[in-house]
């Protein structure tokens, strides 16, 4: 076998290995059932919905159905306008989402948020950039 040939079929080998591992897996999601963008924590899914000073998370479940957000806990990055800002989120009414508010742009940004889920370890989702 020659290098090129052992090179490509370790390359096409990659993705196979890891999905067997349990890596995550990259795939694109239909809005979420608040118009929003849909990211993966863990075993759940969470929804970015932002509109100018304030972004919610709301917590889904595999299905994108939403689930209560009660004992979630986290922050954002907000990367926007060639500023960063760390935004601390708090708990929404109801416990049916989480909370960050400040300088927050509706449009042109990028969100990394960082959570801790009930049950789970903490996390971090990147939501590219909103147009």
């Amino acid at each position: 076998m020659n290098r090129r040939t052992l090179i490509i079929t370790g390359l096409l080998a990659l993705p196979g290995a890891a999905l067997a591992q349990g890596q995550p897996h990259a795939h694109t999601h239909a809005p979420g059932p608040n118009g929003g963008t849909i990211g993966e924590v863990g075993t759940r899914h969470v929804e970015l919905v932002v509109q100018a000073g304030e972004l919610r998370i709301y917590v889904l479940d595999e299905q994108d159905r939403p689930t209560s957000a009660r004992g979630a806990t986290g922050s954002v990055v907000v990367q926007a306008q060639g500023r960063q800002q760390t935004v601390r989120l708090e708990p929404g009414a109801g416990d049916a989402y989480l909370v960050g508010r400040g300088d927050i742009p509706a449009r042109g940004l990028r969100v990394v948020a960082t959570l801790t889920l009930p049950g789970q370890p903490q996390r971090s989702v990147r939501f590219a950039a909103i147009p």
